[in-house]
């Protein structure tokens, strides 16, 4: 299904933008009491990944700790994203979409480090704005801030991600969602979520404008 007349373009970025998956799985396992496969982390993400609840302590402190780069997590993963790159054909699609209209990154990394990972590979100038996990842990709350600060409606809106728990919070919003299946979770998960549609190569997010 593809819709266009979107104004805003929301983009996830961990799996969207930056193939980040190996390197925050093997973070988690880094902090986790017991080893996790990749089955079991990509469930992490079946909703916010801040609401987690889990018997692992080190895990449930990771994400329920206040974010910020002096958070244990971040403190290992921010020198490790500065050897990573996006996706190839992303960079292309977001100057596409910034083009049509406003492009924010919705995300549950910190603002910082996408506004430094996009200086670094030349896209910043692609994103009105950041909001990270530091503005607020809830993708719900902080589509409600460009709601109000661009005075729209869900409507106008367009959401491009790679998990379930990004699809369900989506939905809260009512913000039209489409799915990537390059990212953390696959099409059978993704399908979950009931995304207007789920693409496998970026240049098919230019038929949503």
């Amino acid at each position: 299904m593809k819709k266009t007349n979107y104004k805003h373009f929301f983009f996830d970025f961990d799996g969207v933008i930056v193939d980040s998956f190996e390197t925050c799985f093997r973070l988690c396992n880094e902090f986790a009491e017991e080893p996790v496969t990749r089955e079991e982390y990509r469930r992490m993400h079946d909703g916010n990944i801040y609401e987690l609840k889990t018997d692992d302590e080190m895990i449930a402190e990771s994400v329920t700790t206040p974010p910020s780069e002096e958070h244990f997590y971040f403190k290992k993963f921010i020198p490790l994203m500065r050897e990573l790159d996006p996706f190839v054909g992303v960079p292309d699609v977001l100057r596409d979409k910034a083009e049509r209209g406003s492009l924010h990154v919705v995300t549950s990394s910190l603002t910082s480090i996408v506004d430094e990972f996009a200086k670094r590979h030349d896209i910043r100038g692609t994103m009105e704005g950041i909001y990270g996990a530091d503005v607020h842990p809830s993708k719900v709350k902080k589509m409600h801030m460009i709601f109000d600060k661009y005075k729209t409606n869900p409507s106008e809106c367009l959401f491009v991600t790679d998990t379930l728990g990004d699809l369900r919070e989506a939905q809260k919003a009512g913000v039209d969602a489409v799915a990537v299946d390059w990212g953390f979770h696959r099409v059978e998960t993704l399908k979950k979520g009931s995304p207007l549609s789920i693409v496998d190569v970026p240049k098919d997010l230019l038929d949503f404008s």
